[in-house]
This record gives structure tokens, sequence and C-alpha cells, in this order.
């Protein structure tokens, strides 16, 4: 099978986290929860990736992966905080206690949370087929943009005790 890799330019975007309320009676007992997810950061880019991911799974022939394990890989490149930097003759120039990796928010399980609810029914059918998954943050090198890496690998059928190759299955079907 193709892995499907694409590059979508932006600053990384995270999921927020969704809140619940409750709603209670007078006599105290609760009688709804509520998730509100209205106004969390990210909402508005989902469609955008989805857009990148499309373009780039057409362009590897393929279509969405069903039924399959996939793994994924993302690399989420940030634009440098200016303070970073030296000013003056020196500007420009990393300052020497520059962090080398952006140790900051947003964290990384809700940056690839946004991408692969953003990747569910346009590279695979349901997240749930991510078996593996690797996500790293980066400051964005020199006149860099602000990016997110992504590839999506699928992995070959699997039984226990037996590995099947997809010519294999193509030969039985």
């Amino acid at each position: 099978m193709t892995t499907i890799e694409f590059t979508h330019l932006g600053e990384p975007m995270a999921k927020g986290s969704v809140v619940a309320r409750v709603a209670y009676r007078k006599d105290g007992m609760p009688i709804a929860i509520k998730h509100d997810s209205s106004g969390l950061p990210g909402q508005r880019d989902n469609a955008s990736i989805a857009r990148s991911a499309l373009t780039a799974r057409n362009e590897a022939g393929v279509g969405v992966f069903r039924d399959v394990a996939v793994e994924v890989a993302l690399r989420f490149y940030t634009a440098r905080n200016k303070g970073h930097f030296r000013t003056g003759a020196h500007a420009g120039l990393l300052r020497d206690s520059a962090p080398a990796r952006p140790g900051k928010r947003p964290d990384v399980d809700k940056l690839s949370r946004h991408v692969l609810d953003a990747l569910t029914g346009v590279v695979y059918a349901d997240d749930g087929q991510v078996v593996t998954l690797v996500a790293s943050k980066h400051f964005a090198a020199g006149d860099d943009p602000p990016r997110t890496e992504v590839v999506v690998t699928p992995l070959p059928v699997q039984r226990i005790g037996t590995i099947v190759d997809d010519a294999q299955l193509r030969i039985a079907a």
C-alpha cells in the first residue's frame, strides 16, 4: 500500500479540551451533561488540513484506508518567539539562552488530536485505525514557514503467527 505524505503550511493549532457542563434540578440531582466545544482553538483549521490531506491522497492515487491499521508520523514546526533573537548589531542571531525545542504550550497531544481528527474520513475511515503515533515539536529554522508535516503509512494485514503479503491477498481475491 502507498504511504501518504504532505506538508500543511501554517502555524500548528491545537484542538482544545472538551468542557463538560452539568445541569442540575432544584433538588441537586444532575439532569443533563452537555459537552461544550464552541470557541475551542483549532476548529477553523480542520477543513484546510483535510483539504491538504485529500490533495495528497489523490496525488498518491489511493482511496480512504479502510480495515487496515496505520501508523502516523507528525512533525510540528512553530515560529520562534521574537525574544529568542538578539538585537542591535547581532539582530537575527539566536540568543544563547534560546531553547532548542518548543517546550511549552500547545501540548503535542492536542496538536496531534487536531490533525488526527482532520484526517478521519479523508485518509483513513476512523482514527481508531491509528496503531502507532509519533509526534514531535520543533522550531521552524531560518526563513522556513511554520508547518505540519504528516506521513500516514498503512501497515500490512497481519494475523497471529502469519504475515500476509498484499500480493497474496490480491491473488486470493
